[in-house]
């Protein structure tokens, strides 16, 4: 083997190396935009749809286009964050995908008590204007600062 050879072949292992890690990136960005449009409120879903080329802005599982419709709130959704993406300074950006990710487990938290609870969504609703509003942690540590006493 010439000393070419050994060059493009390291070039080539380096480049199906890179090749890899996008495919991987791109399907990692997929599931979890997927994930993100299961989180969204069913309000937020139906304002997508309506903007949408669908006929309704229904969207269950029962429906003969939820496929396509999936699709189309997975690409509106990785839109606007690409968006953002290239409007914000990066490290701001860290800081907030980080902040994003806690709400996002605190939402799953509440999602799946709720599931277990079989609640109505409202109690979820404002549990989320609440993590919003504030970083979610006043009151916790003592329930009776949020109760006045006469």
């Amino acid at each position: 083997m010439t000393e070419s050879q050994g060059s493009d072949s390291q070039t080539n292992t380096q480049t199906e190396l890179l090749a890899k890690k996008g495919i991987d990136y791109a399907n990692n960005m997929i599931a979890m935009t997927r994930e993100r449009v299961k989180l969204q409120f069913d309000a937020e879903i139906q304002v997508m749809l309506a903007e949408s080329p669908f006929p309704t802005s229904t969207f269950t599982e029962h429906e003969e286009d939820y496929e396509s419709k999936t699709k189309y709130l997975c690409r509106r959704i990785l839109d606007n964050d690409m968006k953002t993406a290239r409007r914000e300074d990066t490290e701001d950006l860290f800081i907030k995908m980080e902040k994003k990710s806690h709400e996002t487990e605190d939402i799953m938290l509440v999602q799946s008590q709720k599931s277990a609870r079989g609640e109505n969504g409202e109690h979820m609703q404002k549990m989320v204007i609440d993590l919003e509003q504030g970083d979610g942690d006043e009151g916790w540590d003592d329930p009776s600062k949020n109760f006045r006493r006469d």
